[in-house]
């Protein structure tokens, strides 16, 4: 592709050369230098535009299109010559101009005809060129003067292309009267079709063809008004600058098609950058991408279809099936992505059916958004299967905590307490014995074995947390506390026993901490409270630590473990001689306050 552009690069500057050789090599005309100047324009700037677009959008003819037309001006630009042979094909060359002009811009941008009113028009001027044109160059000594495309009105070079029995006259008046008539026709008829694409088009087709159809208009007015003037014999002086306008019109009517193109660029660009910083913010629903889409293309009537399953294959922004629509001639189908497993489709207004490439980066678009959607969805989904299983192990741990500390008590326990109770009976019955002393001591032994396994049970699952609730369970466990402790509650609930739990290990265990760790604490306090989260804190009076710097042990990850088990944060604030506050929140739905039997 590259060597081929830099091939029509290469080609584009020698034609235009060549151009501006002839035009200089004509020492007789009086217009020789404008006639250059005007030949290389007509030539260097439609294939240059045309060139330009052909890298920027290959699969589009219309870049080709304009390459070729500008090697038609090159041909016709060889009227400046006074050479026989050169002069001739010149003006052989300018007869298909206008037929290749009126293509180019009915064609314009899809590089192809698509409407049959348009076909009619191209056909009927390539007809019209090749069947009444072309053939006076086989039968006209002499050209007709003047032309738009010559500068010289009398003595100019001959028909080299005459053969035997030609005529030296040009076609008579009525002839030549409707064959202008029928230009004129031609070019309104161009004018009328241009103007019915834009009104007709999208916003994007007005904004890309109304500098086309500006220059296309008042090229052909001026075309109109030289064949008036030539038909009311005008001098040369007024039709020779007149004809250099209409020439010089080309190149600016390829302009008008780079502006086109460029406009059209900067708004995808614009469009891309717009709609990616939307589809970066809050993620939208269907009906909120799909106007955002809308907007980006600027398409209205855009339609968005979603990929379903099996049974349905498409669905709209509601759910409902759909079918597929189909490509018509003002509406295109694109789908996302485009191969054989399509997530989601447009149906677009039929003008961007050759801008393929914008629509694919708004395709990306819609893609990755999608795509995050379902990513989103998916972790989220993973999110609540983890949680739910982390909270039923959490559940199902402090079931079996229930379970151990109810069967220790209602069996173990019972039968040490039995057991206690029979050394005592022995041992009063022994009273005076050698015996009696020993079964004392095994009567204390037992007594004490009773204490550690109450206390064992206890840390195990309190029984008190099931009967009273969290609050109370926690001021047993202060009263109990070597250190001095004190718990505080402030609009407490009833709460369902999985959150009583959590946040009642989370204390003992920082409670637990702090004894351990807190260097020269005198007291900690426990603190409760529900404000629509249920909050708890403890705090201790100690030496703190830098807590980037403190390793993070078993401890605080059961803490964290239980409390984000029920959705609830844990924190640690602790500062060098500040002490510490290990906290945690739990946030609350309905359900979670209703009101429970201890």
């Amino acid at each position: 592709m590259n060597r081929t552009l830099a091939a029509g690069a290469v080609v584009g500057v020698v034609l235009a050369g060549l151009s501006v050789g002839v035009a200089l090599a004509n020492r007789e005309s009086p217009w020789r230098v404008t006639s250059a100047v005007v030949g290389a324009l007509t030539v260097a700037v439609p294939m240059g535009v045309g060139l330009y677009q052909w890298r920027w959008d290959p699969e589009n003819r219309q870049g080709r299109l304009l390459v070729l037309l500008g090697g038609v001006c090159f041909g016709a630009t060889l009227t400046a010559s006074s050479n026989d042979l050169l002069y001739s094909t010149g003006r052989v060359a300018a007869w298909f101009v206008e037929p290749a002009l009126i293509y180019v811009t009915l064609a314009y941008a899809r590089g192809h005809l698509t409407g049959r009113a348009d076909r009619i028009i191209a056909a009927t001027a390539w007809a019209v060129a090749v069947a009444v044109f072309l053939p006076q160059a086989l039968l006209l000594e002499w050209f007709p003067t003047p032309s738009v495309w010559g500068t010289c009105t009398s003595d100019c070079p001959a028909n080299a292309f005459a053969v035997a029995d030609t005529v030296s006259s040009p076609p008579g008046t009525v002839v030549t009267l409707g064959l202008e008539i029928l230009a004129v026709g031609l070019f309104l008829a161009v004018v009328v079709a241009t103007w019915r694409r834009l009104r007709r088009g999208s916003a994007l087709l007005r904004r890309t063809l109304t500098p086309v159809l500006a220059v296309t208009m008042v090229r052909y007015v001026a075309y109109a008004v030289y064949l008036g003037l030539r038909r009311s014999g005008a001098a040369p002086e007024v039709l020779v600058p007149l004809g250099f306008v209409i020439e010089v019109l080309i190149p600016v009517s390829a302009l008008g098609f780079f502006l086109g193109l460029l406009s059209w660029r900067v708004h995808a660009a614009r469009a891309l950058e717009t709609l990616t910083v939307k589809l970066r913010g809050d993620e939208p629903g269907d009906a909120g991408l799909r106007r955002l889409l809308a907007d980006a293309l600027e398409d209205p009537s855009l339609e968005l279809c979603f990929a379903g399953d099996g049974d349905v294959p498409w669905r709209d922004g509601a759910g409902r099936p759909v079918k597929l629509p189909q490509s018509a001639a003002d509406r295109c189908v694109f789908q996302i992505p485009d191969s054989t497993t399509p997530v989601a489709a447009f149906h677009l207004d039929g003008a961007l059916h050759d801008q393929r490439q914008f629509v694919d980066a708004v395709g990306a678009c819609a893609f990755a958004t999608l795509e995050r959607r379902r990513l989103a969805s998916a972790l989220s989904s993973s999110v609540r299967d983890l949680e739910a299983s982390r909270a039923r192990l959490v559940a199902a741990a402090d079931s079996e905590r229930r379970r151990i500390q109810r069967d220790l008590h209602d069996d173990l326990q019972q039968r040490l307490v039995m057991l206690r109770i029979r050394l005592g009976v022995a041992a009063e019955a022994a009273e005076g014995a050698a015996d009696h002393p020993l079964l004392c001591a095994l009567g204390a032994d037992v007594e004490a074995i009773i204490d550690d396994f109450r206390a064992v049970t206890h840390r195990i699952y309190p029984s008190l947390l099931t009967d009273a609730g969290v609050e109370e369970a926690l001021r047993a466990v202060a009263l109990r506390s070597p250190t001095p402790a004190s718990v505080s509650a402030e609009n407490l609930r009833t709460y369902p026993l999985e959150i009583e739990s959590a946040v009642y290990f989370c204390a003992l265990e920082a409670l637990q901490n702090a004894l351990k760790h807190a260097r020269g604490a005198t007291h900690v306090s426990i603190g409760l409270r529900d404000d629509g989260r249920l909050r708890l804190e403890v705090s201790d009076d100690g030496a703190g630590f830098v807590s980037a710097r403190c390793p993070h042990g078993a401890g605080l990850a059961n803490m964290r473990d239980r409390i984000e088990a029920v959705g609830g944060e844990l924190f640690i604030r602790s500062d060098p001689g500040r002490g510490t506050t290990v906290g945690a929140a739990i946030p609350l739905a309905a359900a979670d306050v209703t009101d429970r039997t201890r």
